[in-house]
C-alpha cells in the first residue's frame, strides 16, 4: 500500500499551511498592537499624575515639563 499523498493532498495541505501561517503572523501583529497600546496608555497616565501633582504643587517648571513630554507623546503615536 502506498502511503505518499497525491499531488492535489500536497497542494491543498500547502495552502493550508501558507493560511495558518497568514492567520499566526496577524494575531501575532494584533496582539503586539494590543501590548503596545497598552504600554502607551499607562505611560500617559503617569505622566498626567504627575501634571497633577505638578498642579497641586503648584511647581510650574515640572507642569511645562511633563506637558511637554504628553505632546511628544501625543505627536509620536497620534492619539
Amino acid at each position: 500500500m502506498n502511503h505518499e499523498n497525491s499531488y492535489t493532498e500536497m497542494m491543498k495541505s500547502t495552502a493550508m499551511q501558507k493560511h495558518l501561517g497568514k492567520e499566526t503572523f496577524m494575531v501575532e501583529l494584533y496582539v503586539d498592537m494590543m501590548l503596545q497600546e497598552a504600554l502607551l496608555k499607562n505611560e500617559k497616565d503617569k505622566i498626567l499624575v504627575k501634571i497633577d501633582e505638578a498642579l497641586d504643587q503648584r511647581n510650574e517648571e515640572n507642569f511645562h515639563h511633563y506637558c511637554k513630554q504628553l505632546q511628544e507623546i501625543t505627536q509620536q503615536f497620534g492619539t
